[in-house]
């Protein structure tokens, strides 16, 4: 099986596991506070559905963490609601149907995941789309702040309503979205370059 924190779970540090799940999430962390603060680092996880799950929950680490899924449908991290905050580094996606999706969720009002990063993980054998941005049907908000630094992006679907994004290239520079984009394509990295002296954004 894999780990669920629930409700409450706050500061827990997750080092070092092995989990083989088959219909059960790697590691889930659900609403677990406005403090979050969980480490969770170097584990190995093979999954026949979502390998990280974070649902609002924030101020989260996941670092260096090995993630391999065998679903046919589902994403290998998804952060989804009011999860803010949350940091991705250096994580290894060995296998995915989709491997990263951001959703919010409407009930009442807008729950939005914001101000998430993801630092140089890689990402590899991926059925559909590296990165996902999705909103609720009932959703009017986008989803702004997702910091992508050092992170290779290819095939990608980003919303109608979309969201703002900060990209940063460590030795070349960033470029910082203040207003919504969206679109969809096969390399994001390539639709949006930084290099020496000069930044290109290819909005076809």
């Amino acid at each position: 099986k894999g780990i669920y924190l629930k409700s409450g779970s706050d500061s827990n540090h997750l080092l070092n596991n092995i989990m083989n799940t088959f219909d059960q999430k790697g590691i889930r962390i659900d609403a677990s506070g406005l403090n979050g603060g969980n480490l969770i680092k170097n584990n190995n996880i093979t999954t026949g559905q979502i390998g990280i799950y974070v649902y609002k929950s924030r101020n989260n680490n996941f670092t260096e963490n090995i993630i391999n899924s065998t679903s046919g449908s589902y994403e290998v991290i998804s952060v989804i609601g009011d999860a803010s905050y949350n940091r991705f580094e250096r994580n290894v996606i060995k296998q995915a149907y989709n491997a990263i999706k951001i959703e919010d969720i409407f009930f009442i009002t807008d729950y939005l995941p914001e101000e998430n990063i993801f630092v140089n993980n890689t990402i590899n054998n991926v059925d559909n789309y590296e990165f996902v941005m999705q909103n609720d049907s009932s959703s009017s908000s986008s989803i702004n702040g997702t910091y992508f630094i050092d992170q290779k992006i290819r095939k990608y679907f980003i919303g109608e309503i979309g969201g703002t994004f900060l990209f940063k290239d460590s030795e070349e520079g960033k470029i910082n979205f203040l207003e919504v984009i969206n679109g969809s394509g096969n390399n994001l990295s390539a639709d949006i370059k930084i290099s020496n002296n000069s930044i290109e954004v290819n909005s076809s």
